[in-house]
């Protein structure tokens, strides 16, 4: 008994659908291929909800995949994919080109029409990542990351002036050590180290408010460059010392991807990754409906079907008649106190219906309307 009811709890489809996991999450670390050439790989992703400075809001994030060089790119939200796309040509393709691939995330943006059609017709291969798994585009994530992180230790006193250091974030970014490539994207992309950014030295100019500015340019560059240090020390460390290989027989899209065949109205997008799936147990087993007599407030509304027998209770010596409730299951069968069925329904004449007997089965079909009460397990009978 105790296999079986462990079996039946197992298969609940209830449970299997709604409780949490406490596996694991599915899938070994499957990681993107390695580009080729720089800048024919790309990804991009949106830092959004930030407060509003020089008119913005929001970050468009764009990063080689091979030389992890980026650009940080200033939007008003909300924007459109006519927006991205005309801010992306002008600030990344005038530089590097239509890509090759853009791995991203399945923002409205990267699911329009317009942004399909447009790197359709560029030659652009759109990389979006399966539902509700972000880590496909983890490169972007980590970058985004941390942007965010020196840029609020740097502003967070000033929270509103991020847009005024944004393009000095990306330069930093850019020519800083890199763990991955073992150098700066700067020097990947263009094969040597910027020209040295000279400190200013007091007394160099006349100017004060030229000298206020390059003061405050040399404090928030060594600001940035320690907050990026720290953003970056350990990227990616044994992905997979916290995962398991799970394989399920169904559509496969990929080593840690699947197809479902999800429900006509449903307006998700069937691929999905491994950890977001659980393997059905059982024969997906419905639970039982509850039955139509009963109501929101937990009561039966019983309507009499039957008089299936009567006895004489061997404890009170009261006489009990046994009802066949309508739409009921046989086991719902109930003996009643004649008594109380009187006092309850004085309408329903138990006498002429059947034979008060002990033993006796006389039964009948009750052609009068139904006769609706509140069902309750029975008191004890009245004392004799």
């Amino acid at each position: 008994m105790m296999t079986d009811i462990r079996r039946y709890v197992a298969e609940c489809t209830v449970c299997q659908r709604n409780k949490y996991s406490t596996l694991t999450p599915g899938g070994l670390l499957q990681p993107l291929p390695v580009p080729i050439e720089i800048w024919e790989d790309i990804s991009m992703d949106f830092v959004k909800g930030l407060p509003r400075s020089d008119g913005f809001n929001a970050i468009l994030v764009v990063v080689d995949r091979l030389s992890k060089y980026a650009h940080f790119l200033g939007l008003k939200h909300p924007f459109t994919a006519t927006d991205v796309a005309l801010m992306f040509i002008r600030e990344v393709v005038r530089l590097h080109g239509f890509p090759r691939t853009i791995v991203s995330d399945r923002d409205k943006v990267f699911t329009s029409n317009f942004w399909k059609e447009l790197f359709r017709l560029a030659g652009t291969s759109l990389c979006l990542s399966t539902a509700y798994h972000p880590q496909t585009d983890g490169q972007t994530e980590v970058t985004n990351r941390g942007l965010e992180t020196y840029l609020r230790c740097f502003t967070s006193d000033k929270p509103k002036a991020w847009a005024q250091f944004l393009s000095w974030a990306e330069f930093c970014y850019n020519t800083s050590f890199h763990s991955t490539i073992n150098m700066s994207p700067f020097k990947a992309v263009y094969g040597g180290e910027p020209p040295p950014l000279l400190r200013f030295e007091s007394g160099s100019t006349t100017n004060a408010d030229l000298e206020s500015r390059l003061i405050e340019r040399d404090g928030m560059l060594e600001l940035l460059r320690e907050h990026m240090s720290n953003a970056q020390i350990v990227m990616k460390a044994k992905a997979d010392d916290h995962r398991r290989v799970v394989e399920f027989a169904v559509a496969r899209v990929g080593q840690v991807a699947y197809r479902l065949k999800l429900p006509a109205e449903s307006k998700l997008h069937p691929t999905f990754h491994i950890s977001q799936l659980k393997r059905v147990i059982g024969s997906a087993v419905e639970p039982s409906p509850l039955p139509p007599q009963l109501t929101h407030e937990v009561f039966l509304e019983a309507t009499s079907e039957k008089i299936l027998a009567v006895r004489t209770s061997p404890s009170s010596g009261q006489e009990e008649v046994l009802i066949q409730w309508k739409g009921l299951p046989e086991y719902d069968n109930s003996w009643e106190w004649k008594v109380s069925m009187k006092k309850r329904f004085p309408y329903f004449d138990l006498e002429d219906k059947v034979n008060f007997k002990e033993g006796s089965n006389v039964t009948y079909e009750d052609t009068r309307p139904p006769i609706l009460y509140r069902y309750k397990r029975k008191e004890k009978g009245p004392k004799a």
